[in-house]
């Protein structure tokens, strides 16, 4: 068995990959004017403490499909932390692809020293924010 279909089956639930946009609409907007073009989720990835999303951006001249990786500080927790705003060129159609998508996320995964499954990320002790006399 692969490493996508063993974490697929690990991780149950937890495991996820959505298409947004369809090729034709990447490649619309890629041509775009960027000045008429706003953020927009093409594709995304969730593995466990890992999310890989596709997202068109504008740039000064042009627009751009990029990564952004996201983490959890912990595989229970609800918030999702921006870890990175990914170099790569990316490729409209391989973001379509799960195995494509699965095995950039993997590569980034093994040379961030992230895991899937476990928090990687040091506890920081601060001070709580205190609530008011009033409650609130």
């Amino acid at each position: 068995m692969n490493k996508l279909k063993s974490l697929k089956k690990q991780l149950g639930n937890r495991y996820l990959y959505e298409k947004h946009l369809t090729l034709i609409d990447i490649l619309v907007q890629l041509n775009a004017n960027p000045s008429s073009v706003s953020d927009a989720l093409a594709a995304s990835m969730t593995v466990g403490c890992l999310r890989l999303e596709a997202v068109l951006y504008p740039a000064v001249d042009k627009v751009i499909l990029g990564y952004d990786l996201f983490v959890k500080d912990c595989p229970d927790s609800q918030d999702w932390i921006c870890f990175d705003n990914l170099p790569d060129h990316v490729d409209a159609k391989s973001v379509l692809d799960e195995r494509d998508m699965f095995r950039v996320l993997d590569r980034i995964a093994g040379e961030k020293g992230l895991s899937y499954t476990e928090c990687n990320f040091e506890t920081i002790s601060g001070k709580t924010p205190r609530q008011d006399k009033s409650g609130k």
